[in-house]
C-alpha cells in the first residue's frame, strides 16, 4: 500500500480516498475509503472543510504536478465555502452547518423532512412492541420482523439523512427512542463494513431489543449511572443477560441476536 496525505485541494477522480483529517460522523460520507469517481466527490469534501486527505496509490492515480483543474463550475459548486443551494429546512440543518446534497439528488434538508416522518411512523412499532414485551412477557416477533425491515430500509435509502439525525443527538430518553437510535446506527455501521442482509437484520433486532432488561425495572431507566446506588449499579449491569432470558423465554431469536443482546455492555 503506497499512502500519501495531500492537501484536498490536489484532489482527483480516479484517487482511492483511504482517510481524512476528521471523524466520519463529521462528514457528509458513511464511509473513508472509496474510489473518488465525480468532481461532486470533490465538492463534498471541500464543503465539508476537509483540509487533507490520505490516498492510496496502488489502488488509485497517484497526485500528478500541475494536473487538470480537478473539477469544473457544473451542478455542484467547485467553492469550498460555496452555499448549498437550498432553502434552510429543519432546525437540524442550521445544527450542522454546511453539509452537501443527497448522491440521490435530493436535498439533504428534503431527505430530514422525510426521514423525520419515517421515523416517528417507527417509533409508534418500537414502543408497541417493548410495551406489549413489559406488561405482558410477549414478544411480538411479526412486528419486529416488520420494524427491522423498514429500519435496514429506510436508513440505507436515506444513509445521509440518518447520520445527519444522528449527529444531532436530539433524542428522546426514553427506552424506545434509543433502540430505534442504535438500531438505525447499528444497520449504518453493518453496510459500512459490509455486512450481508442476514447481519444487517440481526443487527437491527439487536439494536431494537438490546435494553429490554431494563423494562422490568423503570426505576433507573431515566437516571444517570452515577447517580445510581451500589444496589442499583448492580442490577443495571445484569441488564443485558436478563434481556435475554426474558426474550428467550417466549421467542426463537437467532443465537446472534442473543449474543449481541447478552455483550452489548
Amino acid at each position: 500500500m503506497a499512502i500519501k496525505r495531500i492537501p484536498t485541494t490536489s484532489a482527483q477522480v480516479g484517487m482511492y480516498l483511504c482517510g481524512i483529517d476528521r471523524s466520519w460522523l463529521k462528514t457528509p460520507f458513511l464511509v473513508h475509503r472509496f474510489l473518488i469517481k465525480s468532481s461532486s466527490d470533490i465538492a463534498k469534501l471541500e464543503q465539508a472543510g476537509i483540509q487533507e486527505i490520505i490516498i492510496d496509490t496502488d489502488r488509485g492515480r497517484d497526485i500528478v504536478q500541475n494536473p487538470e483543474p480537478p473539477h469544473t463550475r457544473d451542478d455542484v459548486s467547485s467553492t469550498p465555502n460555496a452555499p448549498i443551494p437550498d432553502s434552510p429546512g429543519p432546525p437540524e440543518v442550521a445544527r450542522l452547518g454546511q453539509l452537501s446534497p443527497s448522491v440521490h439528488g435530493k436535498s439533504l434538508s428534503g431527505e430530514l423532512t422525510t426521514m423525520k416522518m419515517v421515523r416517528m411512523y417507527m417509533l409508534e412499532g418500537v414502543q408497541d412492541i417493548l410495551r406489549t414485551l413489559q406488561k405482558t412477557g410477549r414478544l411480538a416477533m411479526e412486528q419486529v420482523h416488520q420494524i427491522t425491515e423498514s429500519v435496514m430500509a429506510e436508513s440505507l435509502r436515506h444513509e445521509e439523512a440518518c447520520i445527519a439525525m444522528i449527529r444531532t443527538r436530539d433524542f428522546s430518553p426514553a427506552l424506545f427512542d434509543h433502540a430505534l437510535a442504535v438500531s438505525t446506527l447499528a444497520v449504518l455501521l453493518g453496510r459500512a463494513v459490509g455486512l450481508d442482509n442476514t447481519a444487517l437484520q440481526h443487527l437491527a433486532s439487536a439494536g431494537l431489543l438490546h435494553d429490554a432488561g431494563l423494562l422490568n425495572i423503570p426505576q433507573i431507566l431515566h437516571r444517570p449511572l452515577n447517580q445510581l446506588s451500589d444496589a442499583e449499579l448492580v442490577l443495571y449491569r445484569k441488564h443485558p443477560h436478563r434481556g435475554v432470558e426474558m426474550l428467550s423465554q417466549q421467542s426463537s431469536l437467532p443465537d446472534e441476536v442473543d449474543t449481541l443482546i447478552r455483550e452489548h455492555h
